[in-house]
């Protein structure tokens, strides 16, 4: 995976990654580097383990953030979906 890293000085705040060009992933850390929530878009042609999800965007939380993750999901549009686990989807 390639990208960009946010750093605030401490630890990184956000990462952005794209794999191969199936899908693009930003994790939000809070400002002790714990991971709240990551949110992914996966394109036309994702990994197999991951092709359910084809044109999908979701956001999905974190342990042991998951209420905080949850929140900023929701704060943002995401709903969750029948059998989409603990992702929101947009």
């Amino acid at each position: 995976m390639t990208g960009a890293t946010v750093s605030d000085g401490n630890c990184t705040v956000i990462n952005c990654y794209n794999g191969n060009g199936s899908r693009s992933l930003f994790v939000v850390k809070d400002s002790n580097c714990n991971t709240i929530a990551g949110f992914e878009r996966f394109f036309d042609n994702p990994p197999a383990s991951f092709s359910a999800f084809a044109g999908d965007t979701i956001c999905w939380a974190n342990d042991p953030m998951r209420s905080r993750g949850e929140r900023l999901c929701r704060s943002m549009g995401g709903q969750k979906r029948s059998g989409g686990g603990e992702s929101y989807y947009f």
